[in-house]
């Protein structure tokens, strides 16, 4: 759900016709946690999910990791815009 809502929110609120790409992680036969790596233009997240927490992880412009828990989708949503709208502004769009 949230990666089809910020697909639309760029498309639609933001005419970025840029894409996001979303690469999912091999699952392990008795592992209930998911991953996937969150890319948009220089923009590189890896996310994993854990039951009902949501862990981003991303390395910063000054090259510290920089690791990030929410208990909602909303939460991560919200997180997911700030973090694309820092890479538009940087890149005038």
């Amino acid at each position: 759900v949230v990666l089809k809502a910020l697909s639309l929110w760029l498309a639609q609120d933001m005419k970025c016709e840029d894409k996001i790409v979303v690469e999912w992680l091999p699952l392990a036969l008795f592992d209930s946690h998911s991953r996937f790596a969150f890319i948009y233009r220089n923009l590189c997240m890896d996310i994993g999910i854990y039951g009902d927490v949501l862990r981003v992880t991303q390395i910063c412009d000054t090259g510290e990791f920089k690791t990030v828990a929410f208990g909602s989708d909303l939460e991560l949503e919200y997180f997911l815009k700030l973090e694309i709208r820092r890479v538009l502004d940087k890149n005038n769009y």
